[in-house]
């Protein structure tokens, strides 16, 4: 086992789900009809996933006896329909139903919670209440519908701890953090693999955001290119070439002023001399 000798004691808890489906919708009615051989299934199974919990270092050979539980709570929900319950039903895509499962028929989802104070988590006391209640109710309707599957089991929530509070997000179908342990610095970085993964992807995130922004000022502003009229390199090269133009008439035609005042005004003293001899 792994030592955690030099670790302190803290709050920790974890959830887990598993799912039961049932094959037919009689299954259903034969769990509320009170007419089991073995009893209340519903009531064996959450006694059954509580002990599982205080048993969990007995069945799993490496995980770490004597911690301190403080709460076990078992929720087992049936449904009848063709939809799974919440928070199942937020999930998009495979939630875990089997690909040769066509349609549903109902079933039980099973909810194990369990807190304690110690130095590890309480993730695999979670699952194993979870799996066994499961596996209970497997084993008290098995008589009336032979064709039950077990399937979509995982840890959903996880708070305490070195990695911090998470949990899993069925829309997203990934767990993201909901807040840092202060084991891990003031700064809030999550230490482990999956911190740095949500932290990547917040920013490819950003990324993205900001490559979607400049596209739409892009497009924005060929709108109004388009509708202001957008000069095109022809345009501009033939603009240039008037402008050289006029500018070349201004030059040349500012060339020709002194030459022709001069001239205006030699003829005009040749015939105010002219006049003067005539009045003389």
């Amino acid at each position: 086992m792994v030592s955690i000798a030099n670790k302190k004691p803290t709050s920790r808890s974890a959830t887990a789900t598993t799912l039961l489906l049932f094959s037919h919708y009689g299954t259903y009615g034969v769990l509320f009809a009170s007419r089991l051989r073995k009893g209340d299934a519903l009531a064996v199974a959450r006694i059954a996933g509580i002990q599982a919990a205080k048993k969990t270092s007995d069945l799993i050979p490496l995980a770490h006896p004597g911690l301190n539980i403080t709460g076990a709570t078992v929720r087992l929900e049936p449904f009848m329909t063709d939809k799974l319950p919440y928070p199942l039903s937020e999930g998009k895509g495979d939630v875990g139903i089997p690909s040769d499962m066509d349609r549903l028929f109902g079933g039980v989802l099973v909810t194990a919670t369990v807190a304690c104070e110690g130095k590890t988590g309480v993730e695999m006391e979670a699952i194993t209440a979870a799996s066994m209640a499961g596996l209970t109710m497997y084993d008290m309707l098995k008589g009336v519908d032979k064709e039950m599957v077990l399937t979509a089991t995982r840890v959903t929530a996880k708070s305490g701890g070195k990695s911090g509070d998470w949990e899993w997000d069925y829309k997203l179908g990934r767990r993201i953090c909901l807040s840092a342990s202060p084991e891990t610095g003031s700064n809030g970085i999550l230490s482990d693999v999956a911190g740095q993964q949500i932290e990547q992807g917040v920013v490819e995130q950003d990324r993205l955001l900001k490559q979607q922004r400049t596209q739409q000022a892009v497009s924005q502003r060929r709108e109004e290119s388009s509708t202001t009229g957008q000069i095109s390199a022809e345009d501009l090269a033939d603009w240039r070439t008037r402008r050289l133009r006029k500018l070349h008439a201004t030059r040349k035609s500012d060339a020709r002023g002194p030459a022709t005042a001069g001239q205006g005004q030699g003829q005009g003293e040749s015939t105010s001399t002219s006049t003067g001899t005539d009045k003389d």
